[in-house]
């Protein structure tokens, strides 16, 4: 403030939530570099009027489809919330102090409507960068072949769960990355779930409620085996991204990622976003630190310049199966894992906030983040894993399972992880279910 001179004050509504006060302090921050003399105090509301015909319309149109599951909280209130600002002089040369973008209303009634109207399917885009236009995105990525297509997805037919006819539409695609050393068919294949639950959870929950499963065939295996292993995490990124880009664009899409699957899932949200494409609408991680994890503090040996036997040794922390070190598999598996281990070995995370201050602070998403970690798992222990929820400001969770690394090789831990990964999508199912929650009496008959 200018000594000698009267500050000018706005007083509204007074705030009354720690929010509101962060937010008046940073807004009259801004204000001192551009008129010392100005002071904001409060906060006015706006449009409280549509608020309360956007709930009104909410419930209405909740009571008339009652097999549609209800929205998300946090969708209810970017659709609901009123529009608030800080109210300047018009003297002030930046327009957006007068009402900062988020707390507008970013949705019109119509958005409402076609949530109800499409069973659900027709969800807000992401915040973080705004998707471009349907029509400009398949111009600029023109749907693969089918051959190119089927070479990343070979297991889709295997499923059960592709759209044929072009005249039919997914409500959802679920993108999913296995761990090290691992191929597509641990999301792909029905038989890897126990005599008590003859079928995926996943897979089952996908065919009831029209979402394709995309389990990624990365290169160097299965079909693949002859093609050279991507280099890095943003190099299966760059190559994936123009396989799948036209199938998301105006599908919504979830994805799955274990081990450093969820490093390769990460690079490719960070890509299809920067490349214009919408964010997913929720993310599954599991057992792997999140990708800022400084190098010093990751918890493996690289495994570049290891001795065949140490190379052992260090797979062996990461619970692979001892079968795989006879000599008619190693063969082949020695290979697959040094080149797939290299992907976290050698990974340099680049995605950083431009807006935060005090040191390198990941850009954070705007999608819910569930994460999970292994109670016998030697290598990423909870408090790695939990690191995740620096990278999502919407809702964050993290769910213990019990198992080591490679929970998803044993079959009722696994069937639990996918019963937890599907109780959390219950806010995308066409029928809402009775009794999804996966530590309820289903799970545990499981487990005995």
């Amino acid at each position: 403030m200018r000594r000698g001179k009267k500050a000018e004050t706005l007083t509204f509504t007074m705030p009354d939530t720690a929010e509101d006060a962060a937010l008046l302090q940073a807004l009259n921050n801004a204000i001192d570099d551009i008129s010392p003399d100005l002071k904001v105090t409060g906060i006015v509301d706006f449009d409280k009027e549509a608020r309360i015909r956007r709930v009104n319309l909410l419930e209405i149109l909740a009571e008339e489809n009652e097999n549609v599951h209800p929205p998300p909280d946090d969708i209810v209130n970017d659709w609901c919330d009123p529009s608030r600002g800080f109210k300047t002089p018009a003297r002030l040369p930046s327009p957006s102090l007068t009402i900062p973008a988020p707390f507008a209303l970013r949705r019109s009634e119509q958005d409402i409507r076609d949530y109800f109207t499409s069973g659900g399917s027709k969800r807000p885009f992401g915040k973080m960068h705004a998707p471009m236009a349907p029509a400009e995105l398949r111009a600029k990525f023109p749907a693969p072949t089918d051959d190119a297509f089927r070479t990343w997805f070979p297991g889709l037919r295997r499923t059960a769960t592709e759209f044929v006819d072009p005249e039919e539409t997914p409500r959802f695609r679920i993108i999913a990355w296995p761990n090290a050393g691992n191929a597509e068919d641990m999301y792909t294949n029905d038989s890897v779930v126990n005599g008590r639950l003859p079928t995926s959870p996943l897979l089952d929950w996908c065919r009831k409620n029209g979402a394709e499963m995309l389990a990624v065939q990365l290169p160097g295996r299965g079909g693949r085996m002859r093609e050279s292993f991507a280099e890095s995490p943003q190099d299966a990124a760059r190559a994936l991204l123009p396989i799948v880009a036209s199938r998301l664009v105006d599908v919504p899409y979830i994805v799955i990622g274990h081990s450093v699957g969820t490093w390769l899932a990460y690079e490719f949200v960070r890509l299809a976003q920067k490349e214009g494409l919408p964010a997913p609408v929720n993310a599954f991680l599991s057992n792997f630190p999140a990708p800022d994890v400084p190098a010093e503090e990751r918890p493996w040996t690289p495994n570049r310049g290891l001795s065949d036997e140490k190379f052992k040794d260090e797979c062996r922390a990461w619970d692979v199966n001892e079968a795989v070190f006879g000599p008619n598999m190693w063969r082949t598996y020695k290979t697959i894992l040094r080149k797939d281990f290299e992907l976290f070995d050698r990974y340099v995370h680049r995605h950083w906030d431009a807006k935060a201050e005090g040191g390198k602070v990941p850009e954070p998403f705007h999608f819910p983040i569930t994460t999970f970690y292994g109670l016998q798992d030697k290598r990423c222990d909870e408090f790695k894993v939990r690191q995740w929820r620096f990278f999502t400001k919407a809702k964050f969770e993290i769910i213990e399972v019990c198992g080591n690394h490679l929970f998803p090789l044993d079959k009722d831990c696994k069937a639990v992880w996918l019963m937890w990964i599907v109780d959390r999508l219950a806010d995308f199912s066409v029928v809402k279910p009775r009794a999804a929650d996966p530590s309820a009496k289903d799970r545990n008959a499981i487990i005995e």
